[in-house]
Protein backbone atom coordinates (compact mmCIF):
# COMPACT_ATOMS: atom_id res chain seq x y z
CA UNK A 1 0.00 0.00 0.00
CA UNK A 2 2.87 2.21 1.32
CA UNK A 3 4.78 1.44 -2.46
CA UNK A 4 1.52 2.34 -4.31
CA UNK A 5 0.64 5.68 -2.38
CA UNK A 6 4.35 6.88 -3.00
CA UNK A 7 3.61 6.15 -7.25
CA UNK A 8 0.68 7.92 -6.83
CA UNK A 9 2.27 10.85 -5.47
CA UNK A 10 5.36 10.38 -8.03
CA UNK A 11 2.71 10.73 -10.68
CA UNK A 12 1.13 13.63 -9.21
CA UNK A 13 4.17 15.79 -9.38
CA UNK A 14 4.85 17.33 -13.17
CA UNK A 15 7.98 16.39 -14.43
CA UNK A 16 10.31 19.54 -15.70
CA UNK A 17 9.86 18.70 -19.97
CA UNK A 18 5.99 18.82 -19.15
CA UNK A 19 6.19 21.96 -16.97
CA UNK A 20 8.01 23.60 -20.50
CA UNK A 21 5.22 22.86 -22.23
CA UNK A 22 2.80 23.85 -20.14
CA UNK A 23 4.08 26.99 -20.19
CA UNK A 24 4.44 27.13 -24.02
CA UNK A 25 0.63 26.08 -24.34
CA UNK A 26 -0.27 28.91 -21.76
CA UNK A 27 1.60 31.45 -23.43
CA UNK A 28 0.49 30.68 -27.03
CA UNK A 29 -3.15 30.81 -25.39
CA UNK A 30 -2.46 34.42 -24.01
CA UNK A 31 -0.82 35.56 -27.68
CA UNK A 32 -3.20 34.64 -29.99
CA UNK A 33 -1.30 34.70 -33.78
CA UNK A 34 -2.28 38.05 -35.51
CA UNK A 35 -4.54 37.55 -38.80
CA UNK A 36 -2.81 38.84 -42.62
CA UNK A 37 -4.73 41.84 -42.22
CA UNK A 38 -4.29 42.99 -39.08
CA UNK A 39 -2.40 46.68 -39.03
CA UNK A 40 0.38 47.31 -37.17
CA UNK A 41 0.25 50.89 -35.12
CA UNK A 42 3.08 52.90 -35.92
CA UNK A 43 4.37 56.07 -34.31
CA UNK A 44 3.19 59.11 -35.80
CA UNK A 45 5.81 61.35 -37.34
CA UNK A 46 6.77 64.41 -35.96
CA UNK A 47 5.13 67.46 -36.89
CA UNK A 48 6.74 70.30 -39.26
CA UNK A 49 7.61 73.24 -36.65
CA UNK A 50 5.21 75.98 -36.70
CA UNK A 51 6.65 78.80 -39.06
CA UNK A 52 7.22 81.17 -35.14
CA UNK A 53 9.89 78.60 -34.91
CA UNK A 54 11.40 78.48 -38.36
CA UNK A 55 11.69 82.30 -38.51
CA UNK A 56 13.56 82.27 -34.79
CA UNK A 57 16.18 79.62 -36.13
CA UNK A 58 16.98 81.80 -39.19
CA UNK A 59 16.97 84.62 -36.96
CA UNK A 60 19.08 82.68 -34.35
CA UNK A 61 21.30 81.41 -37.97
CA UNK A 62 21.48 84.94 -38.94
CA UNK A 63 22.86 86.69 -35.66
CA UNK A 64 25.67 83.85 -35.52
CA UNK A 65 26.97 84.29 -38.61
CA UNK A 66 25.80 87.97 -40.08
CA UNK A 67 29.51 89.17 -39.79
CA UNK A 68 30.32 86.68 -42.07
CA UNK A 69 27.45 87.00 -44.71
CA UNK A 70 29.06 89.62 -47.00
CA UNK A 71 32.17 87.79 -46.99
CA UNK A 72 30.16 84.54 -47.76
CA UNK A 73 27.82 86.17 -50.31
CA UNK A 74 31.14 87.92 -52.11
CA UNK A 75 32.62 84.62 -52.70
CA UNK A 76 29.16 83.46 -53.92
CA UNK A 77 29.38 85.61 -56.64
CA UNK A 78 33.43 85.11 -57.21
CA UNK A 79 32.75 82.01 -57.78
CA UNK A 80 29.68 82.57 -60.03
CA UNK A 81 31.49 84.44 -62.83
CA UNK A 82 34.30 82.20 -62.49
CA UNK A 83 31.98 78.69 -63.40
CA UNK A 84 30.59 81.12 -66.08
CA UNK A 85 33.74 81.39 -67.73
CA UNK A 86 34.40 77.66 -67.41
CA UNK A 87 32.17 76.80 -71.21
CA UNK A 88 32.89 79.77 -73.07
CA UNK A 89 36.64 80.58 -72.42
CA UNK A 90 38.49 77.41 -74.09
CA UNK A 91 36.11 78.49 -77.04
CA UNK A 92 36.98 81.89 -77.30
CA UNK A 93 41.15 81.27 -77.23
CA UNK A 94 40.74 79.11 -79.40
CA UNK A 95 38.66 81.34 -81.75
CA UNK A 96 41.65 84.09 -81.49
CA UNK A 97 44.39 81.73 -82.84
CA UNK A 98 45.34 79.51 -79.75
CA UNK A 99 45.27 75.72 -80.90
CA UNK A 100 45.56 72.87 -77.97
CA UNK A 101 48.96 72.86 -77.47
CA UNK A 102 49.00 76.50 -76.33
CA UNK A 103 45.68 76.26 -74.67
CA UNK A 104 46.63 74.07 -71.92
CA UNK A 105 49.46 76.82 -71.09
CA UNK A 106 47.28 79.68 -71.55
CA UNK A 107 44.04 77.70 -68.62
CA UNK A 108 47.55 76.49 -66.75
CA UNK A 109 48.66 80.25 -65.92
CA UNK A 110 45.93 81.10 -63.59
CA UNK A 111 46.55 77.87 -60.94
CA UNK A 112 50.24 78.35 -61.28
CA UNK A 113 50.19 81.87 -60.18
CA UNK A 114 47.75 80.60 -57.12
CA UNK A 115 50.68 78.57 -56.64
CA UNK A 116 53.44 80.32 -56.20
CA UNK A 117 51.22 84.14 -54.89
CA UNK A 118 49.50 82.14 -52.30
CA UNK A 119 52.01 81.96 -49.75
CA UNK A 120 53.56 84.86 -49.93
CA UNK A 121 50.22 87.17 -50.33
CA UNK A 122 49.40 84.95 -47.53
CA UNK A 123 52.24 85.80 -45.79
CA UNK A 124 51.64 89.57 -46.71
CA UNK A 125 48.09 89.24 -44.91
CA UNK A 126 49.15 87.97 -41.54
CA UNK A 127 52.35 90.72 -41.26
CA UNK A 128 50.08 93.37 -42.39
CA UNK A 129 46.96 92.63 -40.61
CA UNK A 130 44.73 94.24 -43.44
CA UNK A 131 42.77 91.54 -44.39
CA UNK A 132 40.09 93.64 -45.69
CA UNK A 133 41.74 96.25 -48.27
CA UNK A 134 44.15 93.08 -49.75
CA UNK A 135 40.72 91.00 -50.51
CA UNK A 136 39.06 94.52 -52.06
CA UNK A 137 42.68 94.74 -54.13
CA UNK A 138 42.57 91.19 -55.03
CA UNK A 139 38.76 91.67 -56.10
CA UNK A 140 39.19 94.68 -58.38
CA UNK A 141 42.59 93.38 -60.11
CA UNK A 142 41.13 90.37 -60.38
CA UNK A 143 37.94 92.40 -62.40
CA UNK A 144 40.32 93.78 -64.32
CA UNK A 145 42.59 90.98 -65.62
CA UNK A 146 39.20 89.20 -66.10
CA UNK A 147 37.93 91.82 -68.68
CA UNK A 148 40.97 93.13 -70.49
CA UNK A 149 40.45 89.75 -73.37
CA UNK A 150 38.10 91.27 -74.56
CA UNK A 151 40.29 93.82 -75.50
CA UNK A 152 43.50 92.05 -76.12
CA UNK A 153 43.34 89.16 -77.76
CA UNK A 154 46.83 88.16 -78.73
CA UNK A 155 48.04 84.30 -76.95
CA UNK A 156 50.77 86.00 -75.26
CA UNK A 157 48.22 88.55 -73.67
CA UNK A 158 45.54 85.93 -73.15
CA UNK A 159 48.62 83.97 -70.91
CA UNK A 160 49.55 86.94 -68.92
CA UNK A 161 46.27 87.73 -68.11
CA UNK A 162 45.24 84.38 -66.90
CA UNK A 163 48.16 84.54 -64.49
CA UNK A 164 47.38 87.96 -63.59
CA UNK A 165 43.90 86.95 -62.70
CA UNK A 166 45.81 83.90 -60.70
CA UNK A 167 47.83 86.56 -58.72
CA UNK A 168 44.68 88.67 -57.78
CA UNK A 169 42.83 85.68 -56.73
CA UNK A 170 45.58 85.00 -54.47
CA UNK A 171 45.68 88.24 -52.94
CA UNK A 172 42.11 87.56 -52.02
CA UNK A 173 41.96 84.00 -50.80
CA UNK A 174 44.17 83.79 -48.10
CA UNK A 175 43.24 87.46 -46.82
CA UNK A 176 39.61 85.92 -46.73
CA UNK A 177 40.64 82.73 -45.31
CA UNK A 178 42.18 84.67 -42.46
CA UNK A 179 39.30 87.14 -42.21
CA UNK A 180 37.01 84.18 -41.37
CA UNK A 181 39.14 82.86 -39.01
CA UNK A 182 39.41 86.07 -36.80
CA UNK A 183 35.80 86.65 -37.39
CA UNK A 184 34.57 83.47 -36.24
CA UNK A 185 35.10 81.53 -32.41
CA UNK A 186 37.13 78.80 -32.39
CA UNK A 187 34.69 76.18 -31.81
CA UNK A 188 32.38 77.42 -34.91
CA UNK A 189 35.80 77.78 -37.34
CA UNK A 190 35.02 74.46 -38.54
CA UNK A 191 31.32 75.21 -39.44
CA UNK A 192 32.17 78.81 -40.33
CA UNK A 193 35.15 77.17 -43.15
CA UNK A 194 32.08 74.38 -43.96
CA UNK A 195 29.48 77.42 -45.24
CA UNK A 196 32.80 79.33 -47.12
CA UNK A 197 33.44 75.92 -49.15
CA UNK A 198 29.43 75.66 -49.68
CA UNK A 199 29.48 79.43 -51.29
CA UNK A 200 31.91 78.36 -53.13
CA UNK A 201 30.55 75.38 -54.70
CA UNK A 202 27.05 77.12 -55.11
CA UNK A 203 28.47 79.59 -57.15
CA UNK A 204 30.52 77.31 -59.29
CA UNK A 205 27.29 75.48 -60.15
CA UNK A 206 25.27 77.80 -61.14
CA UNK A 207 28.24 79.87 -62.84
CA UNK A 208 28.48 77.01 -66.04
CA UNK A 209 24.91 77.44 -66.49
CA UNK A 210 24.32 81.27 -66.78
CA UNK A 211 27.78 81.21 -68.30
CA UNK A 212 26.49 79.21 -71.18
CA UNK A 213 23.12 80.50 -71.55
CA UNK A 214 24.34 84.06 -71.72
CA UNK A 215 26.41 83.12 -74.36
CA UNK A 216 24.10 81.51 -76.43
CA UNK A 217 21.40 84.65 -75.94
CA UNK A 218 23.89 87.38 -76.28
CA UNK A 219 25.18 86.06 -79.41
CA UNK A 220 28.40 84.48 -77.97
CA UNK A 221 31.39 86.31 -76.81
CA UNK A 222 32.39 87.44 -80.09
CA UNK A 223 29.65 90.07 -79.65
CA UNK A 224 30.26 90.74 -76.36
CA UNK A 225 34.02 91.66 -77.70
CA UNK A 226 32.74 93.84 -80.78
CA UNK A 227 30.28 96.00 -78.13
CA UNK A 228 32.95 96.53 -75.71
CA UNK A 229 35.15 97.48 -78.32
CA UNK A 230 32.59 100.05 -79.46
CA UNK A 231 31.97 101.31 -75.76
CA UNK A 232 35.70 102.04 -75.29
CA UNK A 233 36.47 103.98 -78.42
Amino acid sequence: MIGAGRRGLVSMVPSPASRGRSRLALRYDQEPPRSPTQTVMTRPTQAAPPPAQLSARLAGWLARWGNILPLLAAEFILWIGFGALLPIMPLYFTEHGVDLRLLGIVIAAWPVARLVGEPIFGWIADQSGRRVLLMVTGLAISAVALGLPLVLTSPLEFVILRALAGLATSVYDPAARGYLTDATPPERRGEAFGLYGSAQMGGLLFGPAIGGVGAAFFGGVVRVRDATRLVLR
